[in-house]
């Protein structure tokens, strides 16, 4: 019974290798994985993106600034 044993799990993990293998050469050579330089060049267009974003957003605050100035100004100016 133990040599049974031994040999259905023998089996279940050459198959299991021979699979991942299989499979893993499929995965590989698929669609589905991104090349290197497809990748870096996604990361670069996503980092040029967000910084584009942080200066507009940085632009939007200082235009914000300028007006709540101009506002607090005004302000000062009725309160006398």
């Amino acid at each position: 019974m133990k040599i049974l044993n031994i040999l259905v799990f023998g089996l279940l993990i050459i198959n299991n290798v021979y699979a991942s293998g299989v499979y893993g050469t499929l995965y590989d050579s698929s669609d589905l994985v991104i090349p290197k330089g497809q990748f870096e060049e996604k990361k670069n267009k996503q980092m040029s993106e967000m910084e584009k974003k942080k200066e507009r957003r940085a632009e939007q605050e200082e235009a914000q600034r300028i007006k709540n100035e101009a506002d607090d100004e005004e302000l000062r100016k009725l309160r006398r």
